[in-house]
């Protein structure tokens, strides 16, 4: 499994209001990984996303 930042992944300008110290993990960046994410970063978690492939496809 190849590590992506959820960083990379563009979440733009979302800011978090609070920063929680309980790292997210989503295994799976498909749309639901990705919807995900940006929902735990929006709350303050940081998270830390994998992914099989080498790069994300959706169809």
């Amino acid at each position: 499994m190849k590590r992506v930042s959820s960083k990379i992944l563009a979440l733009g300008s979302l800011a978090a209001v609070k920063t929680n110290h309980n790292p997210g993990c989503i295994v799976g960046v498909g749309p639901a990984g990705f919807s995900a994410a940006a929902q735990l970063e929006i709350k303050g978690y940081q998270t830390v996303t994998f992914e099989k492939q080498s790069a994300v496809r959706w169809k």
